[in-house]
């Protein structure tokens, strides 16, 4: 069962990918502007006929939308995803070098929804119902209703600017200032994990499995670690792909709220958020 939900889950991923690539090019087919002109005005050229023609010839442009998808998406599948214009460096290239401090952020975020979305939503399902439960569910509503930008704009502020734990000024990839970008990821997903959690223990406590084990004298703690959460298959539920577009997400804002603090530093050594 576990094999087919992986296989089950790697098939849809690809699927996903797949349709989120061919949206997203169409929207950009299908939005105003013209890239090649675009591109020789950036460059300080004057976008004639002759040179718009050409520009586009050489790009591409000027097939059909199903070739020009079919041409990138052979490109992606093979790696020769060609220049970017507006960088001139390797798309490759840079992909990768923006890739591994996402996926080690997505990393960290996921580790700690793990360790705390799961004890949690064991903890919520086995006493239901009680305080610890209205306590945690209030906590995971306020969780999933909290946008993570501006959470993390909080967090920033309270941890970087007024306590000066860590540092806002960026540039470092070490561990110290990997924790709060991790945990603001991590709150939304592990509030939306440990319901998930929550929902799926409580249906397995209700299975006559349960029933007879506790009938026949085992302890409880046994029955949860060995049975129910085995039995739940929550382990494979992990949200970890939204980690990657979120943690891409949030280094931007985390840049952009940088660039505002060295501003406001240089100034008058005042920031307002």
């Amino acid at each position: 069962m576990k094999k087919k939900q992986i296989v089950r889950r790697f098939i849809q991923i690809i699927v996903v990918l797949f349709g989120i690539s061919f949206l997203t090019f169409g929207l950009t087919y299908l939005s105003p502007g013209d890239p090649a002109e675009i591109m020789l005005t950036e460059c300080g050229n004057i976008p004639t006929p002759e040179l718009l023609e050409k520009t586009r010839a050489e790009l591409g442009l000027d097939k059909p939308f199903l070739v020009q998808y079919g041409s990138w998406l052979k490109g992606v599948l093979i790696g020769d995803m060609e220049t970017s214009y507006s960088m001139k460096v390797p798309v490759v290239e840079k992909i990768t070098f923006c890739f591994w401090p996402t996926l080690k952020l997505a990393l960290a975020s996921l580790v700690i929804m793990i360790i705390v979305s799961i004890p949690l939503g064991i903890l919520s399902a086995i006493y239901q119902n009680k305080w610890v439960d209205n306590l945690v569910r209030a906590i995971t509503f306020m969780g999933v209703s909290i946008p993570n930008f501006w959470i993390g704009l909080i967090l920033l502020s309270i941890f970087g600017v007024t306590l000066r734990w860590v540092s806002v000024s960026g540039g470092s990839t070490d561990f110290k200032s990997l924790i709060l970008p991790a945990v603001t990821l991590a709150i939304a997903m592990s509030a939306k994990y440990t319901r998930q959690v929550r929902a799926a223990v409580l249906e397995e406590l209700n299975q006559d499995y349960v029933i007879g084990a506790r009938m026949r004298g085992i302890k409880e703690s046994t029955i949860i670690w060995k049975h129910i959460v085995r039995n739940t298959g929550i382990y494979f539920k992990f949200p970890d792909c939204f980690l990657l577009q979120k943690g891409w997400v949030f280094e931007k804002v985390v840049l952009y709220i940088t660039a505002v603090y060295k501003i406001a530093t240089k100034s008058n050594n005042k920031i307002w958020l």
